[in-house]
């Protein structure tokens, strides 16, 4: 009886969290050379006002921008800081933008300076065309095989299919590890469970912008693992790197990453002798409904 329990809850848990992924599509263009293909439609809208106050209370909204060149914005409310550090980490990628746009096609680009050393990088100056994002189901992300091969990953949030490896220093602009990674191991790598695709049209109006219209700007919505620590040289014991989800409430659990920085998708392996993170009572509550960690197990092996 216990176990037809658990497996009805089990179904459950897969029947909600497909629930939302029902019904998109995505035509994915194959290109080889790309760093990475999304499919291009704008099928899916996500009003991000509606939604972000459907969820205000989820710690997962409370994310950390994962970003090259580093930029912190403060917020408590959590929907308001989703927002916030979303145009964060859109800002330093629309002003690459429109700075790299010949100045031959814009004669009347914006170049009044800024009033102050923060007002270019204020965020204030990233605007979201109708307040939308667009979700997509899945994407692919290509790669190198070590014999000198193209081939892809598919990134499906709403399956097993997505885990990716990102390399530590792609979220540190200071050189130094990034959170959830330890230094003990020093594999120079972290890893993040996707959990939306989204894209977004972003409009610039900061010094340097060259025009009004909207430049498509991908990223992921994820949620990080962190590194166990005290596993010491793991390659000469012949073991795999243990690594765990960060507590939900942790402001360095929930974060976006730029598509660019994904090295390929990695196998991640319950570690199943560790149990449950919850027991079956406790399953039927998330601390975080995006996330759905009600089924999350207390540590995990990553495959090499």
């Amino acid at each position: 009886m216990t176990q037809i329990e658990r497996r009805t809850r089990q179904i459950q848990n897969i029947r909600k969290s497909l629930k939302e992924f029902k019904g998109l599509e995505d035509d994915i263009t194959s290109d080889p050379q790309a760093r990475y293909n999304i499919g291009q439609t704008q099928n899916n809208p996500v009003h991000m006002p509606t939604w972000t106050q459907k969820y205000s209370s989820d710690p997962a909204l409370d994310v950390y921008v994962c970003n090259s060149r580093g930029y912190e914005v403060s917020d408590r409310s959590f929907s308001q800081g989703f927002v916030a550090k979303l145009r964060a980490l859109m800002l330093p990628r629309i002003r690459l933008l429109h700075e790299s746009e010949p100045r031959s096609k814009h004669p009347k680009r914006n170049t009044y300076p800024a009033h102050t050393a923060d007002e270019a990088g204020d965020p204030k100056h990233v605007i979201f065309k109708d307040d939308r994002i667009y979700v997509h189901k899945l994407m692919s992300v290509n790669y190198t095989t070590y014999d000198v091969r193209r081939t892809h990953d598919i990134i499906w949030p709403a399956t097993s299919r997505n885990n990716i490896l990102l390399t530590s220093l792609s979220c540190s602009p200071t050189g130094e590890p990034a959170h959830g990674v330890s230094t003990e191991t020093s594999t120079g790598y972290m890893y993040a469970r996707v959990l939306r695709i989204f894209h977004c049209n972003v409009i610039y109006t900061g010094p340097g912008s060259v025009d009004f219209r909207p430049r498509r700007m991908d990223f992921l919505f994820v949620r990080y693992y962190s590194t166990l620590p005290g596993q010491g040289d793991l390659w000469a014991r012949g073991e795999l790197e243990r690594i765990a989800f960060l507590p939900a409430t942790d402001p360095s659990a929930f974060g976006f990453v730029d598509p660019e920085h994904i090295l390929r998708s990695v196998h991640i392996i319950p570690k199943y002798s560790s149990g449950r993170k919850y027991s079956i009572d406790e399953r039927g509550v998330s601390a975080t409904e995006l996330a759905n960690d009600s089924m999350d197990w207390k540590e995990y092996y990553v495959s090499r």
